[in-house]
């Protein structure tokens, strides 16, 4: 289940591209939780989780790992 969703915006020569962020819901996985999302990427989406000891860990760190994904993306280096 999606709890959260957030419209980025990459700046291109040939217009603003949107980048939806989607966070889904913790879930209790083989021992511990995970928080999955999804940045859909123009050229390719990339999925991931987080994980933790409990669910607000495990959606505490799927947001630390959006930062991070953000940070080190092209776009980001490219400025856009």
């Amino acid at each position: 289940m999606v709890i959260g969703v957030r419209v980025l915006t990459i700046r291109a020569p040939d217009g603003d591209v949107p980048v939806p962020v989607r966070l889904r819901a913790p879930e209790y996985a083989d021992g511990h939780w995970i928080c999955r999302y999804t940045i859909d990427w123009p050229e390719q989406p990339r999925d991931s989780f987080g994980a933790g000891a409990d669910a607000l860990q495990a959606l505490h760190m799927a947001m630390q790992k959006i930062g991070l994904d953000l940070h080190v993306s092209a776009a980001h280096k490219a400025g856009a």
